[in-house]
């Protein structure tokens, strides 16, 4: 009988948990920051120009928040309901900040964290990315793609035929 790549995944995911693999190795770079008092055209343009569906936002090294892409979406639909005058959206846009946006949370994990416990996280509060700091500092992001490609890098169990 053969193994549907869901029943494949399945398994391979006890092995990296039986394995107490940390997010530290397997925890992606984000591809951009930003500083929390950065307007929300840095922020539109850093969308539109990074293939990301986050931002992290710091000041300096310290981490504050998270701006998810979908709730980004969710803010620039909300102008286009006060009317569709660009002068207008992008004076707001230009006068918003970062951080008057951002989601912050407790839920940021340490690097020495297991990827079990931050499956768990993100399952439970319906996360796509998890950032990981040591003490304040923003170290990496964990998504639920990484611990995917982790995954993948393991050598598949032998064939049983």
């Amino acid at each position: 009988m053969l193994q549907t790549p869901v029943h494949f995944w399945a398994s391979k995911t006890k092995v990296i948990m039986a394995n107490s693999t940390t997010v530290a190795s397997i925890m992606s770079k984000p591809a951009v920051t930003l500083e929390g008092d950065a307007n929300l055209i840095r922020v539109r343009d850093a969308f539109e120009t990074h293939p990301t569906h986050y931002i992290p936002i710091l000041r300096g090294h310290d981490f504050l928040g998270i701006i998810h892409k979908t709730n980004f979406k969710f803010f620039m639909a909300g102008l286009l309901l006060h009317g569709d005058d660009f002068a207008i959206n992008n004076f707001r846009l230009e006068r918003t900040q970062a951080k008057d946006i951002m989601t912050t949370s407790e839920d940021a994990i340490p690097p020495d964290t297991p990827v079990e416990t931050a499956l768990k996280i993100m399952v439970e509060h319906h996360f796509q990315a998890l950032p990981v700091v040591q003490g304040h500092t923003l170290v990496g992001v964990v998504t639920p793609f990484d611990i995917l490609r982790a995954e993948h890098q393991e050598e598949p169990p032998a064939d049983p035929a």
